[in-house]
């Protein structure tokens, strides 16, 4: 596909050759009335991006116009806009950006065997794609009045506890708000890096309520937070973590068909000490704060039967699973 600047009068004179001027963008949060169009004489178009390379009499002159909007029906203003002219070939593309009542419009010449266009707006959001065909001897076209979905931009920092942590293995998960169905996973957005100073960004979010975790590899879920944004807004979102160092944890993960009590494990350290688990969630049981060396993990069942697992390293996961007998 060629793609070359726009070569067409300036905005304000193109909408004063579309007849009369679009309605003003409403204050109210209602859609702005459509903006209508009558067809407008074309005199001398200039032509279209390769458009010289057509005999002149396989040329005619096309007017556009129209008007995108937020979906509060907010103007969308310094928008920039590609449309696409399907011609035998490669299509033929033409730039143009949104006034600040978010209106567009100029006059242009097209071949005569253009058929068909299409129009393509984003800004770090949201793409909005439209189409429209076009008749032989059309010389005008109204696109109306577009939404436009920009999406919100979720930018935030993770605050640490006594000390900073290396952000490098930290994610920020993003949940768009959804209705909530039993035994379902939500869809979330790819996850967010943190940069060095456990900073993290992302545009184009879904506008609406929100849900943002901070996730380590070993740890898993940490914390939570909500919030909402209007379309074309910014959220800002704090999340924290004050426990251990990941480094310096143990996670054991026992397969088991029931729960199993905190009472039940330990954990064995180097010295032949034993430690409970700081805390639980389900079967998943955390040990923070240790001290380098190996350790083992032991599972006590009531009746005295035992279950250990032995040479576990500090920042690493280890699953135990239970056979039928075992877990009797």
């Amino acid at each position: 596909m060629m793609r070359k600047p726009l070569v067409a009068l300036a905005i304000a004179a193109a909408l004063a050759g579309c007849s009369r001027d679009p309605e003003p963008a409403p204050a109210s949060p209602a859609p702005a009335p459509p903006v209508s169009v009558e067809p407008a004489p074309v005199a001398a178009p200039e032509p279209a991006p390769e458009s010289a390379s057509w005999p002149e009499e396989e040329l005619r002159g096309l007017a556009m116009r129209g008007r995108l909007l937020f979906p509060d029906g907010r103007p969308c203003a310094d928008l920039a806009l590609q449309f696409g002219f399907v011609v035998p070939g490669s299509p033929i593309t033409l730039d143009a950006t949104t006034d600040e009542q978010g209106r567009f419009g100029f006059v242009t010449t097209i071949p005569d065997a253009c058929n068909r266009l299409w129009l393509t707006a984003e800004a770090g959001g949201v793409p909005v794609t439209r189409d429209a065909a076009l008749a032989p001897d059309e010389s005008a076209l109204d696109w109306g009045d577009i939404v436009v979905v920009l999406g919100v931009t979720v930018r935030g920092r993770v605050e640490w506890g006594a000390s900073a942590l290396d952000p490098e293995p930290w994610r920020v998960v993003l949940f768009p708000a959804g209705p909530a169905v039993p035994g379902v996973v939500r869809s979330s957005l790819p996850p967010c890096a943190l940069d060095e100073s456990a900073h993290f960004e992302r545009g184009g979010v879904p506008p609406g309520p929100l849900s943002a975790t901070l996730v380590h590899p070993l740890l898993g879920a940490v914390d939570e937070v909500r919030g909402e944004a209007a379309d074309g807004g910014v959220l800002e979102l704090v999340l924290r973590y004050s426990g251990a160092d990941p480094r310096t944890c143990i996670v054991v993960l026992v397969r088991r068909d029931e729960p199993v009590p905190e009472s039940w494990i330990t954990l064995l350290g180097p010295d032949g000490s034993t430690r409970p688990p700081t805390r639980a969630h389900g079967n998943t049981f955390v040990f923070e704060g240790l001290p380098d060396g190996r350790y083992g993990a032991r599972i006590e069942f009531p009746g005295g039967q035992r279950f250990e697992e032995t040479d576990i390293a500090r920042g690493t996961r280890r699953t135990l699973q239970l056979t039928k007998e075992e877990q009797r």
